[in-house]
């Protein structure tokens, strides 16, 4: 170490024994003059004491000589002043530059060993002191303004005298002494302070510091009404804090039913706490914004709530309209807004308007209030959809990384595939299948099974769905094959419509006939939605053919129309809306084909199907096998939501069956949104507590995905695809309705999907491709959706049938591997270590550990986690590159903790060739390439831990490295 120059010496006027300095390092040049001479014992009186105070008097106080520091500044109890002078030791450990104390460690730890080091408050001692001086014999003494502190002795002017007359120093001497035997002894504190810091830590004890530090309880003012969160929904929000100080933006793709809002929620009311949130805008389906407004309100957060269509719409100058009040608040945004969008799937397409050069309103709007310093807060439980471009719209509304300056552009997020989308720092995916290992992993599991513990009471979590697919026979399926094939139904121009290429990562533009899409859509529904699209298509007749048809342009019931296709005794629809486009077949050939479509299809209303009666059949089972049944039955359209509701009350009279969809003249229509509501109120009353509950309770409920998005139907048990979706979200949201906990066991979770079985599917027709397509398609989209969210819901490609877990691919971790992709992993994994040793991590984390221990990696890493303004970060760093500079490797949190992750018990690999301040200085050494990178000041930055990884079997005795 060394010490420092001594400042010149000035004598005092008096030319007396008092030989007196002033200025900046007096305190160090005094010590440099006289400690040598110290006898047995120096006693040293100061307000102050440091690490670095004694590191830089230790080279001149002789090795056999016993130190005795009384600490006489501030006013409080005993217990205060210990916890303020062990607080300010671990502080100064904590610096980024620590490393340089580490030998000034060991001889303090070898001093108090030897007895020869002691460390004492006397703050209790009557009457106060708050002098300074230092008797290293019985012929010297100094006093003056010096701390034993780094700045105090080196760095502040401060002023110093020495005393020689030894009656003075006698009676010093004698005082030190009886306060030193009334003062309260830290020594054994500060020791244990001092090993633990220069020791190895257990590498479990590295590992909880590390989920202590960088997931944080966060504080939230709650009232009564607020719902408690869970553990995992503790530390989601934890997280999602720690992202939006870091990048502003955080997207949650979080399974439906583990809680969004109240993470959501949770988030807000810490940032209301800290006085960092003023407006919250919540963009959400109007369905769930009395949930939201409940759990925000419930936490003191005003918020102003929109539908998720304000972004969509034309902006308004109008501030009482909704849009108008969404904007104005957007032009006022500053760092003190939040934008919260729920189910931010919604705006899935608008990346690729973007791609092809469309207006996106929807991110303008968004970055118009990133641009003023607001925050970002994406919500979904299903970000998957039909393709990649899906996941970067989502990521084009947070804010771009880093920062603009004079050369470059912020880069908006962006990923080309699912793996890489979940491995975004801004991106934290929480599937069911993660909530149930981490359920196991906490013992949270009885004779009922796995469970969340509610502050009210455990709700179980269903473990295992019963997955089915239900092949059906399309009606009139030759003759509507034959249209479809020769042209019936396509449309003269095709609209140009842009797809997304996961493989050349970029918009394709290509034409689609949505006559043809409309109609494929039907023939799949039900065989009254068909019959109904194949009435609007007759009645499109071209004006320059209904001369030729003895016929005027006068719409005309289709009794007039039709008159000759309409059955002896029955009637069509009063009316029927043509299509308003062109077709390409001309009306007497369409006719000709059509006719007998017609024919096959029959008459709906009096004769069921194929595909309904396969569902009827697979309800009646479900009921015979659990003397019960309660199903949702999700179809696309309204005719075949009536057409559904009709057959089932039909063949199932033991049964009460409603539907969500109504008749109302001419058309069919959703219900108005009370009645929907009191429908599922009837059909699932425990997932509403608050409203009275029905005499008559529903056993089956027909609806659309109108209700499949921030609906609760928790007391079902069966949900049936009817018709199948597009995307693979529209799949997990309708599943979503039921897959939740519940305070009392279900039956066995069942998924009936219902699949169109192709007869003609030798054949080399169109259509039958197009069907294959959709069904291959819709499969690939579920898969590639299970990739974020850890299971799928489907049987394997080539089954009908499967009972699948819905752990998906999770399985327990081992005990000392890393992370594996098919490994719980990621997130989940450490969310459950921490909330299970939630008290002992806390605990760790206040004073900083480092550690070394072998793992199955290739190369030595060193992980660190350290704080720079109020903010958790972490590096991975490689001690050997740039010819032993070392270099940063990875700054992602997770990549971090799936390197520190060992189980209790872990086995330490210490260096043994080098000193225990090996690892601190590496620590250093990493700190400050990444200040440097970063052009931060290493001065502000606090380490926590530090691993030191070496290649190896974990589980192996430690050994010489």
């Amino acid at each position: 170490m060394g010490a420092q120059s001594k400042p010149p010496l000035v004598r005092h006027p008096t030319s007396g024994p008092l030989v007196g300095s002033v200025g900046p390092g007096t305190g160090l040049a005094f010590a440099q003059e006289h400690f040598p001479q110290t006898g047995s014992l120096l006693r040293i009186a100061t307000a102050y004491f440091s690490v670095n105070g004694y590191d830089a008097i230790e080279p001149f106080v002789p090795s056999a000589a016993r130190i005795s520091v009384l600490i006489g500044k501030g006013e409080g109890d005993r217990q205060a002043v210990q916890t303020v002078v062990l607080t300010a030791v671990s502080d100064e450990l904590k610096s980024a530059q620590a490393d340089t104390l580490a030998e000034a460690v060991e001889d303090m730890i070898d001093r108090i060993e030897a007895g020869r080091l002691r460390i004492a408050d006397a703050r209790s001692v009557r009457p106060r002191y708050h002098c300074k001086f230092y008797i290293s014999s019985d012929r010297l003494a100094w006093h003056g303004s010096a701390n034993l502190s780094a700045n105090g002795l080196s760095k502040q002017a401060e002023q110093a005298s020495v005393v020689t007359d030894q009656a003075v120093i006698r009676q010093w001497s004698e005082w030190f002494d009886q306060v030193a035997a009334e003062s309260f002894d830290l020594t054994e504190d500060l020791a244990s302070l001092l090993r633990g810091w220069l020791g190895l830590a257990e590498p479990f004890e590295a590992y909880l510091a590390a989920l202590a530090a960088l997931f944080p309880s966060p504080s939230v003012n709650r009232e009564a009404e607020a719902l408690e969160p869970v553990y995992f929904q503790r530390a989601l929000a934890s997280w999602g804090l720690e992202q939006l100080a870091r990048y502003r933006g955080a997207l949650f793709v979080v399974s439906t039913g583990l809680g969004k809002t109240i993470i959501g929620a949770e988030i807000a009311g810490a940032l209301m706490a800290r006085g960092a949130l003023h407006h919250l805008l919540l963009v959400a389906p109007r369905a769930v914004h009395l949930p939201w407004r409940g759990q925000l309100v419930a936490r003191r957060v005003p918020v102003h709530a929109f539908d998720t269509s304000v972004l969509f719409k034309k902006a308004s100058r109008d501030r009482l309209s909704k849009v108008g009040a969404f904007d104005t608040l957007i032009e006022r945004a500053d760092d003190r807004t939040l934008v919260l969008i729920d189910e931010v799937h919604e705006y899935r397409n608008q990346s690729l308007r973007s791609l092809t050069g469309r207006k996106a309103a929807v991110f303008e709007r968004i970055q118009r209030a990133i641009e003023g310093g607001a925050s970002v807060l994406l919500m979904t439980g299903s970000a998957y959809a039909t393709d990649l471009q899906n996941l970067l719209s989502q990521l084009r509304l947070l804010p771009p990384k880093g920062a603009p300056d004079l050369t470059r552009t912020p880069e908006p997020w962006s990923a080309r595939s699912a793996a890489a989308f979940t491995a975004l720092p801004v991106v934290l995916p929480l599937g069911y299948s993660h909530v149930l290992a981490m359920a196991e992993r906490r013992g949270d599991v009885d004779e009922h099974g796995p469970f969340l513990p509610y502050s009210n009471g455990p709700a179980y979590l269903p473990e295992e769905l019963h997955s089915r697919l239900i092949s059906y026979a399309l009606p009139a399926e030759t003759t509507a094959t034959r249209a479809f094939d020769r042209g019936a139904f396509a449309s003269k121009r095709r609209a140009p419509h842009a797809r997304y290429d996961d493989q050349l990562h970029a918009a394709v533009e290509e034409y689609a006939d949505p006559l043809y899409g409309t109609a494929l859509d039907a023939w799949l529904s039900s065989p009254r939605a068909f019959r109904l699209a194949v009435w609007q298509n007759l009645a499109a007749i071209p004006p320059g053919e209904t001369l030729s048809l003895g016929l005027d342009d006068t719409p005309r019931p289709n009794a007039t129309l039709f008159g000759d296709l309409i059955p002896p005794g029955r009637l069509a629809p009063d009316w029927v809306t043509p299509y308003n486009s062109s077709l390409h077949m001309t009306y007497v050939n369409r006719r000709h084909l059509l006719v007998p479509v017609l024919s096959g299809i029959g008459d709906p209303s009096r004769q069921a199907d194929d595909k309904v009666l396969r569902l009827v059949e697979a309800l009646r089972a479900l009921y015979a096998t659990n003397q019960r049944i309660k199903a949702v039955v999700f179809v696309t359209l309204h005719e075949t939501a009536l057409h559904v509701t009709q057959h089932l009350k039909r063949r199932l009279p033991k049964l009460a069956i409603e539907t969500t969809v109504r008749r109302r003249k001419r058309n069919a229509e959703l219900k108005d949104p009370h009645e929907r509501h009191r429908l599922r109120v009837r059909f699932s009353p425990g997932s509403h507590p608050d409203d009275p509950h029905p005499d008559e309770p529903l056993d089956v409920l027909v609806c659309t995905d109108a209700d499949g998005v921030g609906v609760n139907l928790q007391d079902a048990w069966v949900v049936v695809n009817y018709d199948l979706p597009a995307g693979a979200d529209i799949l997990i949201q309708r599943l979503g309705r039921i897959l939740r906990a519940v305070r009392t066991p279900r039956p066995p979770l069942t998924l009936l999907t219902l699949v169109p079985q192709l007869g003609l599917s030798d054949a080399p027709h169109h259509v039958a491709q197009r069907i294959r397509m959709r069904i291959e398609r819709l499969r690939k989209r579920e898969d590639a959706s299970a990739e974020i969210l850890g299971s799928g819901i489907l049987p394997p490609d080539g089954e009908l049938e499967a009972e699948i877990s819905l752990r998906g691919t999770v399985d327990a971790p081992a005990a000392l591997a890393p992370a594996k992709e098919n490994d719980i992993g990621g997130l989940a994994a450490h969310l459950a270590t921490l909330e299970e040793h939630r008290g002992e991590a806390e605990r760790l984390a206040a004073n900083p550990r480092h550690t070394s221990r072998f793992a199955r990696i290739k190369a030595t890493r060193l992980v660190a986690v350290f704080r720079t303004d109020g903010q958790a970060r972490t590096i991975v760093f490689d001690p050997r590159a740039h010819d032993g500079k070392g270099s940063i490797v990875s700054e992602a949190t997770l990549d971090a903790l799936d390197l520190l992750r060992c189980a209790p018990g872990t086995p330490r690999a210490p260096a043994l060739k080098a000193k225990p301040s090996a690892i601190p200085a590496l620590t250093t050494q990493a700190i400050k390439v990444w200040c440097t990178q970063e052009d931060i000041d290493p001065n502000t930055v606090e380490r926590v831990v530090a691993v030191l990884l070496i290649p190896g079997d974990p589980t192996a005795p430690a050994r010489v490295v």
